[in-house]
């Protein structure tokens, strides 16, 4: 439904699967070093290169942009400044 809650992310961050659903990438703290977590979410739509994410990704979530495609589930990372 239109009207159903949703968090915007650039559609960058998405990542398109071979069965068709998506996931992303967020940025989470684990020993000592902060680690991309590939999440399972739900896209409602996609508009003027934002994507509306229904599931799967929280307020607050640090979401890998750029550089993604190549990520694995667990891998540290650094936030770029900007």
């Amino acid at each position: 439904p239109a009207s159903e809650p949703a968090l915007a992310v650039s559609r960058d961050a998405l990542l398109r699967r071979p069965d068709g659903s998506h996931a992303l990438f967020v940025v989470e703290a684990g020993d000592g070093a902060l680690v991309a977590r590939e999440r399972s979410v739900r896209v409602l739509r996609e508009v003027a290169g934002q994507a509306a994410i229904a599931a799967g990704l929280n307020l607050g979530d640090r979401v890998v942009i750029r550089g993604n495609e190549a990520l694995r589930d667990g891998q540290r990372v650094q936030l770029d400044s900007d």
